[in-house]
């Protein structure tokens, strides 16, 4: 079984903030602030990070691999099969058939091999594309063996992580990324010590050295753009430097006195938000720039702006709770 471990509430903040970043990340480029939308380009780093330091303290060597895989599928898939009926209902009304052809590949999760290997070519709904990252995080859940193993190689000798480094660009050099399961490690090495919250002047000296990387990557961006060295070095870097410290600069204001009292009065609410995010990640492309966009309805950011984000945040609670009652039923089958 997985160990058990106190309720870490610096860990839901952290993902509620994947969420916002996410959202942020995806809406300002649609109103002219891209680059600013690249800042907060962040937060599928931090949340292999955070899932990586989840389950890196929990994963034992008892514990049940194929049990995990299949509750661990159960809880990604059931959501998506359920925004995937809905979507491809959407599309069939608007006589779009197209869509047909990709209901096996999210059935089978694999919407995101593409992201993994260049060379991989499936057919995703483009609402649905940015669920990409559930095939990911499956693949990371399946390596946890692997990953325990090489967790105790780093613990031992810190240097191997550079030649698992040069792996993953050799492999991006043949167009198969390898840098989330890299990102994933790092999360599931922190996972299995005990990290201690930082002081307020090593929290000011991560802030600065997260901003000077994010500065160093939108110059190289000017110079480089589209590169090798800038897609799999600089970015890589900055946006790893960045979740990050941004993991440990919530965990230090999460954990100060004042704060973490008002957190722990609003813990229902927080552990909510929490449990919403995925939801809230599912849903909000399609009202952003897929078949169900809210500014079809009106091109006025100040009316289909607000109507994004109730549309998607209305829509997240419908489908977590509907999701979560079949999940609880599935699970106590499995």
């Amino acid at each position: 079984m997985l160990k058990t471990d106190k309720y870490d509430i610096s860990l839901s903040i952290c993902r509620i903030t994947v969420m916002f970043f996410i959202v942020l990340c995806h809406l300002l480029p649609k109103i002219g602030f891209g680059v600013l939308g690249t800042v907060f380009d962040v937060g599928v780093p931090m949340f292999l990070l955070l899932s990586g330091y989840l389950y890196g303290g929990r994963w034992g060597g008892g514990t049940n691999k194929w049990r995990f895989l299949a509750a661990s599928w159960i809880k990604i898939c059931i959501p998506m099969y359920l925004w995937l009926a809905a979507i491809v209902y959407m599309y069939c009304l608007d006589k779009d058939f197209s869509v047909l052809k990709s209901i096996p590949v999210f059935l089978l999760n694999l919407q995101g091999s593409n992201w993994v290997a260049d060379f991989v070519n499936v057919p995703v709904i483009s609402d649905m594309g940015i669920l990409w990252f559930f095939t990911v995080i499956m693949l990371c859940y399946a390596m946890h063996p692997v990953m325990a193993r090489l967790a105790v190689k780093v613990e031992k000798k810190l240097w191997f992580l550079l030649p698992l480094f040069v792996v993953v660009l050799a492999a991006g050099f043949v167009g198969i990324h390898l840098n989330y399961f890299y990102i994933y490690l790092l999360g599931f090495i922190a996972g299995r010590r005990s990290l201690e919250v930082m002081k307020g002047n090593q929290i000011f000296f991560i802030g600065f050295l997260a901003i000077v990387l994010q500065m160093v990557r939108i110059a190289a961006r000017y110079f480089i753009d589209g590169s090798f060295l800038y897609q799999h070095v600089v970015v890589f870097i900055a946006h790893t430097g960045l979740a990050a410290s941004l993991m440990l600069i919530i965990r230090y204001f999460v954990k100060k006195n004042q704060f973490y009292r008002f957190l722990k009065k609003h813990i229902g609410q927080v552990i909510y938000m929490d449990r919403l995010s995925v939801y809230v990640y599912i849903v909000h492309y399609s009202f952003l720039k897929g078949i169900l966009a809210t500014d079809k309805i009106t091109g006025n950011a100040s009316v289909w702006i607000p109507t994004f984000l109730l549309m998607t945040f209305v829509t997240a609670m419908a489908l977590k709770t509907l999701s979560e009652s079949l999940i609880k039923k599935c699970n106590h089958f499995s």
